[in-house]
C-alpha cells in the first residue's frame, strides 16, 4: 500500500470544495443525472450549482464578446504536446517549458475558468489569489492561477466526457474509458470534441499568443487525434522508473478523490485501474508512435530530468529543432529556484503490488530498462 510524506513545507489550503463548482450549469445537471452521489454528499453537490449557473452566464458573455476574434484566430500549426503517464515529471517538464517567453501556454486560471477566463482572468487571478508558497497537495509542486496548466481539466468543465471525471466519482473509475483514446466514441462525439478542444486553444491563443506547449497524460493516449489537428506538432515522451510510477500515481488519485471526489474511494480499486491505465496508454503510444516522424519525438528520462534540467531542456530543444535554448536558459534557471528544497513523496509498495508491476507492465520495464529496486 503507498503511502508517503513530502519534505517540502509550504501552506496548503485547508479549504477545499468538492468535485463541480468549475463546470457549466449544463454540464453539471448532467453528470448529477448520470452519476449516483450519496446522499451526505448532496450539500455539496448542492452548494456546487450556484457556481456552475454564474460560469454559464459569464460564458454567454464572453462567447457573444469574443465570437469574430477567436473566429479569425488559428493556434500555431506546430505546438509541443509532452506525453507520459501521470508522476513522470510531465508537470515540471511543462512548468519549465512555459517559462521560456516564445511559447504560449492555458494558465491554470484559464483551464479552471474556460468558459470566461478571457473575460475574467485578470481581476479574477488577484480576487482568487492563493497564499505565497501554496502548493499542490499530492506532491508539494508549487502552484498558481498564472502557472501552465494541463488543459483537460478545461474540457470537462466545458462538458466534455473525461477520464479525469473518476476523481469526482471514484466508484466508477470507467465509466469514460473509451474518451481515452476516442476511438470508440461516435464519431459526432469525436468531432464535437475536437471542436471543443480546438475552441479552447483559440481562447489560449488569443490570451497568450506564441506556440503553444501543453501538457496531458492523456495526450499519450491521443497521438492519432492530435496529429489530425496538428500535422506539424511535436511531441516529448518522458518515462520514470514504472515502479515509482505506479506508487505516485495511486498516491495521487486516492488523495484527490478523497478530498474532491463525491462518492466513496476504495483503495484496492485504484490500484486495480492504474494498472490497466497504464497499459492501455502504452498500447496507444506504441500503436501510434511510428506516426510522429523521428525529428519530432524526443524521449526523455525523469531521473535525467530532475538531475540537471537545464541540461535535458537543452537536449530537447536540439532534438526537436525548437528555437536556440541560450535564449530561454536564464529564465528557466531562475525558474528552477522555485523548486529549490523540494523532495518527491517517499512511497513503498507491498510485495504483492510490486510483483503485479513487475508482471503486467513488463514489457515496458524491458523497452526501458528498468527493475525493480
Amino acid at each position: 500500500m503507498p503511502t508517503g510524506t513530502n519534505q517540502l513545507h509550504a501552506r496548503r489550503s485547508r479549504r477545499h470544495p468538492r468535485f463541480g463548482p468549475t463546470c457549466s450549469l449544463r454540464a453539471w445537471v448532467r453528470l448529477l443525472a448520470r452519476h449516483r452521489i450519496p446522499p451526505r454528499r448532496w450539500p455539496d453537490a448542492l452548494l456546487a450549482t450556484p457556481f456552475c449557473l454564474l460560469h454559464s452566464a459569464l460564458g454567454a458573455l464572453q462567447r457573444t464578446r469574443y465570437a469574430g476574434r477567436l473566429a479569425a484566430i488559428e493556434p500555431h500549426p506546430e505546438p509541443v504536446f509532452i506525453l507520459g503517464h501521470w508522476r513522470t515529471g510531465t508537470t515540471l517538464l511543462h512548468e519549465l517549458m512555459a517559462t521560456d517567453a516564445r511559447f504560449s501556454f492555458p494558465s491554470t486560471y484559464a483551464c479552471v475558468f474556460p468558459h470566461h477566463h478571457l473575460l475574467t482572468e485578470r481581476m479574477g487571478s488577484r480576487l482568487l489569489a492563493l497564499p505565497p508558497n501554496t502548493v499542490r497537495g499530492i506532491d508539494a509542486m508549487p502552484m498558481g492561477w498564472r502557472r501552465p496548466q494541463e488543459e483537460e481539466y478545461a474540457l470537462y468543465s466545458l462538458g466534455m466526457p473525461s477520464p479525469y471525471l473518476a476523481v469526482g466519482f471514484p466508484r466508477e473509475l470507467h465509466a469514460y474509458d473509451a474518451w481515452l483514446t476516442l476511438d470508440d466514441v461516435s464519431p459526432a462525439d469525436r468531432a464535437r470534441w475536437m471542436a471543443v478542444y480546438l475552441r479552447f486553444l483559440k481562447q489560449v491563443t488569443l490570451a497568450r499568443p506564441g506556440p503553444l506547449v501543453l501538457k496531458s497524460p492523456l495526450h499519450t493516449f491521443r497521438i492519432r487525434l492530435l496529429l489530425e489537428l496538428f500535422p506539424r506538432a511535436r511531441f516529448v515522451h518522458l518515462v520514470r522508473d514504472p515502479f515509482a510510477v505506479f506508487a505516485s500515481s495511486v498516491h495521487a488519485l486516492v488523495y484527490m478523490a478523497e478530498r474532491y471526489g463525491l462518492q466513496p474511494v476504495e483503495r484496492r480499486e485504484v490500484e486495480d485501474y492504474v494498472l490497466w491505465r497504464f497499459g492501455q496508454m502504452h498500447a496507444a503510444l506504441e500503436r501510434d508512435r511510428a506516426l510522429i516522424p523521428a525529428h519530432r519525438l524526443c524521449e526523455v528520462r525523469y531521473e535525467e530530468l530532475v538531475r540537471d534540467p537545464p541540461a535535458a531542456l537543452r537536449g530537447i530543444y536540439a532534438a526537436l529543432g525548437l528555437p536556440d535554448f541560450g535564449a530561454a536558459e536564464a529564465a528557466i534557471r531562475d525558474r528552477l529556484a522555485d523548486f529549490d528544497g523540494y523532495r518527491p513523496n517517499r512511497l513503498t509498495l507491498s510485495d504483492a503490488r510490486r510483483r503485479d508491476v513487475q508482471r503486467q507492465w513488463a514489457a515496458w520495464i524491458d523497452r526501458y530498462g528498468y527493475a525493480p529496486a
